[in-house]
């Protein structure tokens, strides 16, 4: 172990740790001339805690899924989904049951069929009703939702197994991957083949930190989402004003864990003594 210090003479007490995936560790801690405050402890937008009954808990879960469809303005057509198509012809009601195929196609019935790939709920929602109402004018049609679609995943990479997930059109990123990881795993640059083989990456820290809803985004039928190692993870203590562990991107260095993750000292932090320790392992 190798202990770098500088800055000293003061009573603020600054500490760096930073882990690599190859064992290459570096460990820092920020302190202060009172009593350190205890580690605070950072939001976590991976984890869901559910305590039911599997019955009751299933029931709740598939009404909620329902609303939550249905309130949502860009929830997409999914496989899987069942509709009921409702109107009124010659004083009598009608109900019909329209199902997402796995190619998006959805039978009409007398009204034909459409490819509903790409479209949100509301959009196809309000095509149907038109061609409903362009047929019967005083039928007053509705599409109303009567069960949303499951479909899988396949998750691989730094994972504690390789394996097919369970998903439906609400699910994003960090649903999917929830207590699946590994302690090496990287949530920073996460890549996801679509069924088309089209990639991208994502970075959910950006998506729980920042809100950038985009960087965690909805998952789709025929995902393969792919995990990486993170490069360097990094652990701040002290008297800066998010203490924690934070994956760095390439490039990134003391500035950015002082300013950028950790957001800068408290008014307590005395910061003529830094230290910083690196650990070697392996």
């Amino acid at each position: 172990m190798r202990t770098n210090r500088f800055l000293r003479g003061g009573f603020l007490l600054v500490t760096f740790i930073f882990f690599t995936a190859s064992g290459f560790s570096q460990t820092g801690f920020l302190g202060s001339s009172s009593q350190p405050q205890p580690n605070v402890s950072q939001p976590n937008v991976l984890q869901t805690n559910i305590s039911q009954p599997l019955v009751e808990q299933a029931a709740v879960q598939k009404n909620t899924r329902v609303i939550l469809a249905t309130t949502t303005k860009d929830y997409p057509v999914t496989p899987g989904d069942v509709y009921i198509l409702s109107y009124n012809q010659a004083g009598q009601n009608i109900s019909i049951p329209l199902t997402v195929n796995s190619d998006y196609s959805v039978n009409l019935a007398l009204f034909g069929s459409i490819n509903a790939e790409n479209f949100t709920f509301m959009r196809f929602k309000q095509l149907v009703e038109t061609k409903v109402k362009s047929a019967y004018p005083d039928s007053f049609p509705s599409l109303m939702f009567k069960s949303t679609g499951l479909f899988n995943v396949y998750i691989k990479g730094e994972v504690k197994r390789s394996k097919l997930v369970s998903a439906w059109g609400l699910s994003r990123l960090s649903n999917v991957i929830d207590k699946n990881l590994t302690p090496y795993a990287s949530i920073r640059n996460i890549e996801i083949i679509a069924s088309n083989g089209k990639s991208n990456k994502y970075d959910l820290f950006s998506a729980d930190r920042y809100g950038k809803i985009e960087e965690n985004p909805y998952v789709k039928p025929g995902d393969t989402i792919i995990i990486g190692k993170y490069e360097r993870k990094v652990t701040v203590n002290g008297e800066v004003k998010r203490a924690g562990s934070y994956q760095l991107l390439h490039g990134e260095g003391l500035h950015d864990l002082l300013y950028n993750y950790g957001d800068g000292f408290t008014p307590r932090a005395d910061i003529t003594r830094v230290e910083i320790k690196r650990i070697a392992t392996g």
